[in-house]
């Protein structure tokens, strides 16, 4: 399971199960801790929140290079005013550097999509700034 032991500095050059920590930061100085924890071989990460207004959610392994690691959340639909949204990371293997992205889609959809299903959406800009630690395990 993804929640395997924990150590040291990771390697994530392979297929082993690895998690990072980040603290993300918005533009009003609110920060938090969340932490990845993500297993390649399931095609599946599971992101942990520090802070507790925020639930845990489940990522997919959508991409795996021998540069870089890439996961994603499916689409989300704001239950108030909002256009749909996803969560896209890429990791580097080599440097463990985590770059976060945002995407979206116009509501104007009938339905809520699904990641599975292909939709690319729109790149937006975040409106938080994030900081990684190393991988571990």
């Amino acid at each position: 399971m993804i929640l395997a032991a924990w150590g040291g500095a990771a390697d994530i050059t392979g297929d082993e199960a690895f998690q990072i920590t980040c603290t993300w930061t918005d533009k009003g100085g609110k920060s938090s801790d969340e932490t990845y924890f993500v297993d390649p071989k399931l095609d599946l990460a599971v992101l942990e929140f520090e802070d507790a207004d925020f639930e845990d959610a489940e990522y997919f392994v959508t991409k795996v290079t021998p540069r870089k690691i890439v996961i994603s959340s499916d689409w989300g639909t704001p239950l108030d005013e909002g256009d749909h949204y996803r969560d896209e990371n890429v990791i580097d293997r080599s440097t463990g550097i985590l770059t976060p992205s945002r995407y979206e889609l116009k509501r104007d959809l009938t339905y809520e999509p699904l990641l599975a299903e292909g939709w690319e959406g729109t790149k937006v800009d975040l409106d938080y700034e994030y900081d990684c630690k190393k991988p571990t395990r």
